[in-house]
């Protein structure tokens, strides 16, 4: 079906009949589209942690009476059918509130119940592809599935800015500029992890020792040629020439995470990367496309970006040989 525009406008606040301190951004999407598929929309482009806050889509009706207009709530798919029928002017949705939900922020604590193990898993592989971190299964039946971080050491996660700003917001009642935001978040990283200058300062020792301890070692030689393989890297022009010398029948397949951070800084999207993840984890030819079908109703533009790149250099269901872990 024939895509159409509409308009989302987030991140401010009504004052009257007025949406005050707000940013527009156009999209296109497809005339059938469901209020999932919209609520998506509108969550990767306000960029809406939905872990820990919900969202309620309005828009404006013009009631005939002079400064009055009407904001009904966007709530089912036939609001949405309802909202894009119109061809004569371009719709709009106001993402309203931004509240922050306790429920959603416990749902994924230990020992809560979901209605399925499916349904938990989905959830738990949202979050911890939002978070960037790893986890390990300790406990999986029928009626639980218990996980733990992979590192020991972690403790948390670095918040962006606009969460910043939005904790000041809904804690404080405080209004943040994103500058301030993003310079209080720089101060914090670097009180942990330290000065970036003097880390780069130990970047020669490093090497030194590196060359020291692998002096004359070559990869062939170390590893042979090993069989139903793929080697994985983040498109590194080096390493893909060195692999097509040394090992031109082995086939070359791309990085899942560092796809998905090229993803997260050209399209700015949680809803794009999260449905990448999904099709790019499908075993099944079937459950890949079902997903990228999903994705080009959401974004057309990373949809064509990762069919150019060529799904058997990303995905399990496309790749030449089996491919294991989160590569």
């Amino acid at each position: 079906m024939d895509p159409t525009k509409l308009v989302i406008t987030y991140s401010g606040k009504w004052v009257g009949n007025f949406y005050e301190g707000s940013e527009t951004e156009f999209v296109k999407v497809c005339r059938n589209l469901t209020y999932s598929e919209l609520s998506r929309v509108v969550q990767g482009v306000a960029n809406v942690d939905l872990t820990r806050f919900s969202i309620e889509l309005r828009t404006l009706v013009d009631t005939g009476v002079r400064l009055r207009p009407a904001r009904p709530k966007i709530k089912d798919d036939s609001d949405v059918k309802m909202l894009l029928c119109d061809g004569g002017h371009v719709p709009e949705v106001f993402e309203l509130v931004r509240t922050e939900d306790s429920s959603s922020c416990n749902r994924l604590s230990k020992g809560r119940m979901f209605e399925s193990k499916k349904s938990l898993k989905l959830a738990l592989q949202g979050y911890t592809l939002k978070e960037n971190f790893e986890i390990r299964v300790t406990r999986s039946y029928t009626g639980r599935y218990e996980v733990g971080c992979k590192d020991p050491e972690f403790s948390g996660r670095s918040l962006k800015p606009k969460e910043i700003m939005t904790d000041m917001q809904v804690k404080h009642l405080l209004s943040l500029m994103y500058t301030k935001a993003l310079r209080a978040k720089g101060l914090d990283e670097q009180n942990v992890f330290g000065s970036p200058d003097l880390s780069y300062q130990l970047l020669p020792a490093y090497c030194h020792e590196l060359k020291r301890v692998n002096h004359g070692t070559e990869l062939k030689k170390a590893i042979g040629c090993p069989t139903n393989c793929i080697i994985i890297s983040d498109r590194s022009p080096a390493i893909k020439v060195a692999m097509a010398k040394e090992y031109p029948e082995i086939p070359y397949g791309l990085c899942g995470f560092h796809m998905n951070m090229n993803l997260k800084n050209r399209f700015k999207s949680h809803v794009v990367c999260n449905l990448f993840h999904e099709a790019s984890r499908a075993h099944r030819q079937t459950e890949f496309l079902e997903k990228m079908r999903e994705l080009s109703r959401v974004n057309m533009g990373a949809y064509e970006y990762l069919m150019r790149v060529g799904p058997h250099k990303w995905s399990r269901a496309y790749c030449p040989v089996r491919r294991y872990g989160g590569g």
